[in-house]
């Protein structure tokens, strides 16, 4: 009689914050690294666009995390402080993802006492006052997953708008989409682009542009898209950013429809380069949005996502953001590598390594 053996995979306790992709991209790419763990996804939302089917879930209510946290050995959490403290207090061995470390402020809320406190890098920064009581601080490279070759289509470009939601309310709006993917296509058109747009658009606006390919991908197809991309315009989530900086496609980057966004483009185009669409000026007020920041994130991406629903209707920002594709359109180029190299690029595979020191270090559940 022949007896098989089963091996028992570690099984650890998932979960992102549902703003856009890029946190999902993230959990997404950490994966990959760790193909010996069962993943066990605490809230479903939208992921199951985004990462690959899991062998589990649990439910999404709060009251029964202590029993989703009973058959579990250890936690990933990427970008839910809230969420990566309370599961440590529960006596979890947590890696927490921290994918924006500039983007803090004292309103901000950091989950200081998890196992380990995986910040991503950012470059020309080397310490941030608001990580200062972390105290299991690790930095990590570029947390992205590019395998393979790029093999572009001539005269194909890939336009993507990300998830155009948040957690603050007001996001779930076309108006960034209706104001944006317009100038954009239409520029791209009379550049001899054959056009492809990913990312969570109106249907109605899909027809009006004659795009009907308009769709939510996962991860992985969006890897495969971007191979085969000749060019990338996209709004400028840092996932998306560093990725395609890692496979070198020449880029453009969209208006920001977010604070992070708006963060990031100043942190990626802080030496001078970058191929960037703009907003009319004063559509953002800076020295605005900093005393909004003061108060929390959430005030802040409510006064952007009111100043561009402002611009709806406007024919003179209308004018502005045709010019402005139009440029960019013609002055993309692979100036995104740089910044990415050098961040480093193997922050999936340094977190992958602390999720299994965490899987198999002492915890402090009771």
């Amino acid at each position: 009689m022949t007896h098989t053996t089963q091996t028992i995979k570690p099984r650890v306790l998932c979960n992102a914050v549902d703003f856009g992709f890029g946190p999902a991209g993230k959990l997404s790419a950490i994966l990959a690294e760790l193909p010996e763990v069962e993943p066990v996804l605490l809230r479903s939302q939208s992921f199951g666009d985004i990462v690959p089917t899991f062998a589990r879930s649990k439910g999404e209510d709060a009251t029964s995390l202590i029993e989703c946290t009973t058959d579990v050995d250890a936690a990933l959490v990427v970008l839910d402080p809230a969420l990566a403290s309370e599961l440590a207090r529960l006596g979890i061995n947590v890696v927490y993802v921290d994918s924006l470390p500039h983007m803090w402020t004292e309103q901000d809320f950091i989950c200081e006492d998890v196992f380990a406190y995986c910040a991503q890098r950012v470059e020309g920064i080397h310490e941030l006052p608001r990580l200062a009581e972390v105290a299991n601080l690790q930095w990590v490279d570029a947390i992205s997953v590019v395998n393979g070759p790029r093999d572009p289509v001539p005269g194909s470009a890939l336009v993507n708008v990300g998830g155009v939601s948040s957690p603050y309310g007001s996001s779930e709006t076309s108006a960034y989409t209706e104001l944006v993917l317009p100038p954009v296509v239409a520029a791209l058109r009379e550049n001899g682009y054959e056009v492809h747009v990913t990312g969570r658009v109106p249907k109605t606006l899909s027809r009006r542009l004659d795009v009907p390919d308009t769709t939510v991908v996962s991860h992985r197809e969006f890897l495969d898209l971007l191979r085969k991309a000749a060019v990338l315009v996209t709004s400028p989530g840092m996932t998306a950013m560093l990725e395609a900086g890692s496979i070198g496609i020449p880029t453009t980057l969209l208006p920001p429809q977010n604070l992070s966004q708006v963060l990031n483009v100043e942190q990626v185009t802080r030496f001078g380069r970058g191929s960037v669409m703009s907003w009319p000026p004063n559509t953002i007020d800076r020295n605005q949005l900093e005393l909004f920041r003061q108060l929390g994130e959430g005030p802040s991406v409510e006064y952007i996502h009111s100043a561009i629903e402002s611009l709806r209707g406007n024919a003179s920002a209308e004018t502005h953001l045709r010019k402005s594709a139009s440029t960019a359109a013609a002055s993309a180029d692979t100036w995104l590598a740089d910044y990415t190299s050098a961040l480093g690029t193997s922050g999936a595979t340094q977190i992958a390594a602390h999720v299994r020191r965490a899987i198999y270090a002492p915890s402090q559940r009771s």
